[in-house]
């Protein structure tokens, strides 16, 4: 995609959930067959969240899903 004759590129990406599977998830990324001057959009699942409690994996006791703490519970 090009807008005022620049190129843009939009990547979708699904990073690995194994922390030793991301780094050569990233390494193997071919970078040199874009322009140095493109514009890139990196969207998707990078299975990483800011705030342990917010991900639905972690091992955070999370009371609106039922965990121990829950109203529901007590």
């Amino acid at each position: 995609m090009r807008v005022n004759g620049a190129p843009i590129y939009i990547h979708n990406v699904y990073e690995p959930t194994v922390d030793s599977d991301r780094a050569r998830f990233f390494e193997a990324m071919e970078t040199s067959m874009f322009e140095a001057t493109a514009t890139h959009f990196v969207l998707g699942d990078f299975n990483l969240a800011l705030n342990p409690t917010l991900d639905a994996s972690s091992n955070v006791d999370r009371p609106d899903l039922g965990g121990t703490n829950s109203p529901a519970k007590r």
